[in-house]
């Protein structure tokens, strides 16, 4: 059977973030997680959480964990992809990094998304000439349904040509 110390869960942490980013509350999720397991193999129930709540404090006073910097790189990630600002708000939630949220959003970011998407779904001015018109209410639907507003998926939809800018 396995030993649970505080050195164990420092070590499993640690192989965790040299694999995988992490936000504090995915690394607890996952720690936690462990200990459980443990718990079960051992038929027993002993509370870990102060020893996972340690090794969190102590990884994120050295710096293996920074939700900030985290949020910023998921958040450039998503929006070179071609996520609305929505989305991404959504899916940093979801990695617990909702207060991180509002210093990640650039202004226009949504307008050079929306055209990343469109050219991957080949929507709108990507699409080809002959299909264009009778799937305008299907291109209109698939943007809205990626969280981008109806005003810039119309904009897309009915362009007659790519902006230069991008």
């Amino acid at each position: 059977m396995r030993k649970i110390s505080a050195k164990s869960i420092e070590n499993a942490a640690v192989f965790y973030l040299r694999r995988y980013s992490a936000s504090v509350k995915q690394l607890q999720l996952v720690l936690k997680r462990k200990c459980q397991r443990v718990n079960r193999e051992r038929k027993e129930e002993v509370d870990f959480a102060p020893l996972v709540e340690e090794v969190v404090g102590k990884l994120e006073k050295l710096g293996y964990l920074n939700d900030a910097a985290l949020a910023v790189s998921k958040a450039s990630s998503l929006r070179r992809s071609g996520k609305s600002a929505r989305m991404i708000r959504s899916k940093l939630q979801v990695k617990g990094l909702g207060a991180q949220t509002a210093a990640v959003h650039e202004p226009k970011a949504d307008e050079t998304a929306i055209w990343v998407y469109a050219r991957k779904k080949r929507l709108g001015v990507f699409a080809p000439a002959g299909v264009r018109k009778e799937k305008r209410m299907k291109h209109l639907a698939s943007l809205a349904r990626a969280g981008f507003s109806f005003s810039l998926a119309k904009l897309v939809v009915d362009a007659t040509e790519v902006p230069e800018d991008l």
